[in-house]
Formats: structure tokens, C-alpha cells, sequence
């Protein structure tokens, strides 16, 4: 049996995965309240780093302890930066339906949406367009495990 992965194990193995996909090597991490994605292009709202890294460490250890596994996924880049999650099955049925093994699983959106960095009026105005977007709201529940 092999040893449990550590989340900076596994982002260093996700950051190898994702360059082998000619993805941007910065990664920063967000949850669906940061992304509005229509068509092809994905609208950002800058997330607080820090706290989306604890976040997505948080996710990843919850997976890790209950022996669920975890994704770690790419939705979106810009030229230079990689847009990332990470997803904790909600049981065992979750983990199996997804394919996800009881370590972790490196993932990219193929393909990644075009990213475009928001300022706060722009994301106003996206987020109260999204608002009653069933579509939306679903792929972010099937992304993020949640929608916010």
C-alpha cells in the first residue's frame, strides 16, 4: 500500500501534469463564487490567495482522511496563470461515479476556459446575470461539489 499524499505533494505532481499539457505554470486556486463562465470564456473575480490555498488544502486533507480521494483541477487560464480547484467526493458512490481513486486525481478542463480578470463593477453585473442560470449553477455544483 502506498503512502498517503501530502496537498504539496500533490500540487507539485498537478503542477508536473499541467505542464505536460502546455498549461501556465502560475496556479491560483478558486471556488465558484470566483468564476462566471459564459460560453468559452470564464470571468474571474481575483480571489484572496491565501485563503482559497487553505481552502483547497482543507478539501484535500478531507478527502485524504476519509479515504475518498480528491481531485485536483484546472478550469481556466489566462497566457500566464492556471485557474484551479480542488474537489472532495461527498462519499464513497461520489468518489466511484467519478473515477476518482483513493489518492488523488490530476484533472483539466479540455478545453481550459479563456480566463478574463474582472474588476468589482463588471463582476456585479456578471454575477446578477448568473443568478438564475440553472446551467450555471450545475456545472459549478459538478465542478466545486457546490454554487455558490
Amino acid at each position: 500500500m502506498s503512502e498517503r499524499p501530502t496537498f504539496d505533494g500533490a500540487l507539485e505532481g498537478f503542477r508536473r501534469f499541467a505542464k505536460t499539457q502546455n498549461a501556465p505554470d502560475e496556479m491560483s486556486f478558486i471556488g465558484p463564487d470566483d468564476i462566471v463562465v459564459t460560453g468559452t470564456h470564464a470571468t474571474i473575480r481575483r480571489p484572496p490567495a491565501a485563503i482559497r490555498l487553505e481552502e483547497a488544502r482543507s478539501a484535500f486533507e478531507a478527502g485524504m482522511n476519509a479515504g475518498l480521494g480528491a481531485v485536483i483541477g484546472g478550469v481556466a487560464a489566462t497566457k500566464t496563470e492556471l485557474f484551479c480547484f480542488v474537489y472532495r467526493p461527498t462519499d464513497r458512490e461520489d468518489a466511484v461515479s467519478r473515477l476518482i481513486p483513493p489518492d488523488v486525481k490530476y484533472s483539466l478542463r479540455t478545453p481550459l476556459f479563456v480566463a478574463h480578470l474582472a474588476g468589482p463593477i463588471l463582476w456585479w453585473i456578471l454575477r446578477r446575470r448568473e443568478r438564475g442560470d440553472r446551467a450555471a449553477r450545475q456545472w459549478k455544483e459538478d465542478t466545486f461539489g457546490y454554487a455558490a
